[in-house]
């Protein structure tokens, strides 16, 4: 069941619908771009819900918004009724990590499982000060950061401890042949390095062995572009159960379907497919 004992959990209405991210949000972004946000209603719900919102011409860096999506969705993955956030921009998923730290979900120092084909690791035009933040704080900041800058506000803060980027695309491998190697990645402005682990993909390799997975330590997070380059049918097949396996190790799963960067129609049959019963 979606339902708690008594209801929703605390931050949704009687009909499930968050309180912090309860109405459509459109404005423009901190710096001076041309572009426009959008956010939508988060409700509880099932996979089959996701829609998309279909004709707009609302821009986000410089691409049109036809493939948002309608509304943004919480639902529940496995046995152990995982908390599952689907979003459209990867931003928002930054709200929802700190939504599962409010429901003591999650706790800080958390291992980031990261299944993008980007790294998502810009810096925000300005810090996000958790200390003091309530989680509407938290949902409005959300909603103002680019796509791509929802990491380091949480590596910064002390949520995330450890980042893994797995990425498809880029089967690294170091000299070594070892299946796993570190990058920095820099920010010349800020002056900041962090290091993200990059885990190689084989056939036959989980990456279970590689992260040690302490209860309440564990977010898997992921991009539906991951699965841009994959074309072969068979392929797309075996890494959506490879990501399920590495779902049943979370804590709380968030999923973005990234417009722009993938159909939606696939990135909506993506994501019924990662967490089909």
């Amino acid at each position: 069941m979606l339902k708690q004992e008594g209801g929703f959990p605390a931050g949704y209405d009687q009909s499930g619908k968050s309180l912090y991210y309860n109405t459509e949000h459109i404005y423009k972004p901190l710096s001076g771009w041309n572009s426009i946000f959008a956010s939508r209603v988060l409700r509880f719900g099932q996979p089959s819900d996701i829609r998309l919102v279909g004709s707009t011409r609302i821009a986000h860096a410089d691409q049109d918004r036809e493939e948002s999506l309608k509304e943004y969705i919480r639902t529940s993955f496995g046995i152990k009724q995982i908390p599952v956030y689907i979003f459209d921009d990867h931003n928002h998923a930054l709200f929802a990590w700190y939504e599962a730290l409010n429901e003591h979900k999650i706790e800080k120092g958390v291992n980031l499982l990261h299944f993008d084909d980007h790294p998502d690791s810009s810096i925000p035009e300005r810090p996000l000060c958790s200390q003091s933040s309530s989680l509407q704080d938290i949902a409005d900041y959300a909603r103002s950061i680019w796509c791509d800058v929802f990491i380091e506000p949480a590596l910064s803060s002390g949520l995330i401890q450890s980042v893994y980027w797995v990425n498809y695309r880029k089967n690294w491998q170091n000299g070594k042949g070892q299946n796993m190697h570190r990058v920095s990645v820099i920010d010349t402005q800020a002056s900041l390095s962090r290091d993200y682990t990059i885990l190689r993909i084989t056939n036959d390799l989980s990456l279970s062995p590689n992260v040690k997975f302490v209860p309440k330590r564990t977010i898997v997070d992921i991009d539906i572009d991951y699965f841009d380059s994959i074309t072969d049918p068979n392929k797309e097949n075996a890494e959506i159960e490879r990501l399920r396996e590495e779902m049943t190790h979370a804590d709380v799963i968030t999923i973005a379907t990234s417009p722009g960067f993938i159909s939606g129609e696939r990135a909506i049959r993506l994501a019924n497919e990662l967490l089909r019963n």
